[in-house]
């Protein structure tokens, strides 16, 4: 996505059923310049990121919510699109991470801490993404048109 000044607008899906938490790293992520589509519930937040996969960015899920875990979350994301980067935040326990899990937060996690991570995830699959030949070929056909 693209601004009117043409600097990219980074959408992030925030999953956290803790809402002071949600509220919390909202606050942290918009103020770091991120846009933030939050969600307390997981469900609602993959059926979202089914209904426009292309439009996110990254998505920040906790790990241990009642309905769908984070780790499941990640899974379920994994087959609607594989590219897309997810970053688990744990506070206790242990987890199986699928492999479309880029990075890992132990909460509680400073502020400065969760956009570091943020942008160095997304730092990486920029990087992942201008080497895939399919992109590449993309981008040559958008600019040729």
């Amino acid at each position: 996505m693209q601004t009117r000044a043409g600097e990219r607008t980074t959408y992030v899906v925030l999953v956290e059923d803790d809402p002071t938490l949600s509220r919390v790293f909202t606050i942290v992520l918009s103020g770091a310049g991120f846009h933030v589509a939050s969600y307390l519930n997981p469900t609602q937040a993959l059926q979202a990121i089914r209904e426009a996969p292309d439009s996110v960015d990254v998505v920040l899920s906790d790990v241990h919510m009642p309905t769908l875990g984070g780790d499941r979350l990640a899974r379920e994301i994994q087959s609607v699109r594989a590219d897309l980067p997810v970053i688990l935040m744990s506070g206790s326990g242990t987890f199986d991470a699928p492999t479309n899990v880029s990075a890992i937060v132990q909460k509680p996690v400073s502020a400065a801490e969760l956009v570091r991570v943020v942008e160095v995830v997304l730092a990486s699959a920029e990087r992942d993404r201008a080497r895939s030949p399919t992109t590449a070929t993309q981008v040559g056909v958008h600019e040729g048109g």
